[in-house]
């Protein structure tokens, strides 16, 4: 099972964010947590206690991973890409502190406990999936997340545009920095998705969730990603 432990006592009075002790990660690894980073900042920037300030730097944040994360991925040696990504890893670290998350990080903590799935590879999978799951709630939104990612929406109105990015912009973006986008790709057995579902629905994640959700939901979300 995983789990936060969260106290007061774990703060750090300071964090020093170096570009230097990143430039040379492993491309997978670069990858995963580039997806990680823009899920947090997606998924604050639609909480269901969002605000204007964490809008502001989820929505930067969001900005920053599009333009930057391929070329921090692929190349060991661009350092301003790889400090773009952590200005942004930052960002939306601040933002999700004070929004909670969103139902991609509820299930993919509950995949990390109990398949012992890496975290960003967990998200990137399902992170197309959850978002066309939450569609209908937050349209404004994920079509403002499109723009921000520097996609031209004035050819649809806001729910196409907001479609078009749920089902196009995001999963090209992760098949271009190369992340997987099925479980069955990392080898998930689905007869744990019973399991799965349960803990998802345990986590502290799903209550700032922008759409109401169910069991079957989940279980819905988990079949298209497989």
């Amino acid at each position: 099972y995983k789990m936060m432990i969260i106290s007061d006592c774990l703060n750090p009075k300071a964090a020093i964010v170096d570009p230097d002790f990143l430039v040379a990660l492993p491309p997978k690894i670069a990858a995963s947590t580039a997806i990680d980073a823009l899920t947090h900042a997606i998924e604050s920037y639609t909480s269901l206690i969002a605000s204007p300030v964490t809008d502001a730097l989820s929505l930067y944040a969001i900005e920053l991973i599009s333009k930057n994360a391929p070329q921090a991925i692929v190349s060991n040696c661009n350092l301003e890409a790889t400090a773009n990504m952590a200005i942004a890893s930052t960002l939306a670290g601040g933002a999700m502190g004070n929004t909670g998350l969103g139902l991609v990080h509820a299930i993919a903590h509950a995949l990390g406990g109990v398949a012992d799935m890496p975290h960003g590879i967990a998200n990137s999978i399902l992170l197309p999936y959850v978002m066309k799951h939450n569609l209908p709630a937050v349209p404004e939104k994920y079509a403002a997340i499109g723009r921000a990612m520097g996609v031209d929406l004035k050819k649809f109105n806001t729910l196409e545009g907001a479609k078009y990015v749920c089902e196009a912009i995001i999963p090209e973006f992760c098949k271009i920095v190369g992340v997987p986008s099925k479980l069955r790709e990392v080898n998930f057995d689905s007869k744990l998705f019973a399991m799965i579902a349960e803990y998802a629905m345990q986590d502290g994640n799903f209550g700032t969730n922008p759409r109401v959700t169910t069991k079957e939901d989940i279980l819905a979300i988990l079949e298209q990603a497989y």
